[in-house]
């Protein structure tokens, strides 16, 4: 491992969830990159790649399905964290066969957050101290 900080990219449309999940991953030393839509994330990630992405996966225009899409066709090695609020048959499958790299419901509990990100970012080479 390098031991420097990972930076988590936040990618929901809901601005209370990523000021949260900032102030969440900022206490356990994350740098945090946050974004309201997929088109300004994909944006940002062609210039500068975060270690991981915590992707909600119903927003509009641009949803989470969309994302990894894009990713893939882009050939951007962005690890990515399905987080959703609405669960539904089957997108935990076709997000896995889109490439994420997990899947966690919301309310997302702390310590199953920060283990995913920890499993996700350590393939990367980096850590949150």
């Amino acid at each position: 491992m390098s031991g420097g900080k990972a930076t988590i990219a936040v990618l929901d449309d809901e601005s209370k969830m990523r000021s949260a999940l900032r102030r969440l991953l900022g206490t356990h030393g994350y740098k945090v990159e946050l974004f309201e839509t997929g088109d300004d994330f994909l944006k940002a990630a062609q210039g500068h790649c975060p270690d991981c992405l915590l992707l909600d996966l119903h927003m509009p225009q641009t949803t989470g399905f969309d994302v990894l899409q894009s990713l893939s066709s882009l050939e951007l090695q962005v690890p990515a964290i399905i987080i959703t609020g609405h669960d539904e048959p089957g997108n935990a499958e076709r997000a896995y066969e889109l490439g994420a790299a997990d899947y966690l419901l919301k309310p997302l509990d702390e310590t199953t957050l920060v283990k995913a990100i920890e499993r996700t970012c350590l393939g990367k080479g980096q850590t949150s101290d």
